[in-house]
């Protein structure tokens, strides 16, 4: 972290109140970015963020949460600017895509394995065993096949290559 202002890096740190950062970490704050702060946060966050973080509820003071949702306070900024910035979506944000987030399943659809056929899981014996040296016990694991299956297979694919 110290190296990023030196190196021209800006880094974003989010978190609920100030005293779950760092103390090196805020005293390096470029920019102040806002979100409606908890009734009883300016009393117990950091001292130095007092000002800004009352500043922030009279702000947001009286605004309904769909309307805190949509804009964020600006305490400070390397151009100067202090006041209410326009939280717009992103243009790809749905609905749908926000309750996905929020359930934890991030879009993921559970399905059963696909089955392979008997020649894919040969492939894949072969591979297991000539590419990462698994044992034949590992891979018949692998491929839901017994041990002796497993041999059998490999077994006949050398003798197979042997031959040509």
């Amino acid at each position: 972290m110290s190296l990023a202002r030196q190196k021209d890096i800006s880094l974003i740190f989010v978190a609920h109140e100030s005293r779950h950062l760092e103390k090196n970490i805020t005293s390096g704050i470029n920019s102040l970015v806002l979100k409606t702060p908890a009734p009883l946060q300016a009393q117990l966050d950091r001292s130095f963020l007092r000002g800004y973080l009352l500043k922030a509820q009279h702000v947001f003071k009286g605004k309904s949460d769909a309307a805190s949702k949509s804009f964020s306070y600006i305490c400070f900024s390397p151009s100067g600017f202090e006041g209410v910035l326009d939280n717009a979506k992103a243009s790809f944000w749905t609905e749908k895509l926000s309750h996905i987030f929020a359930s934890g399943h991030l879009g993921k659809i559970e399905r059963p394995a696909q089955q392979l056929s008997n020649e894919e899981k040969k492939k894949r014996a072969r591979k297991l065993r000539d590419y990462y040296g698994y044992s034949y016990g590992d891979i018949a694991k692998e491929v839901g096949k017994g041990k002796a299956t497993v041999f059998r297979w490999l077994k006949e694919d050398a003798e197979g290559e042997m031959s040509q």
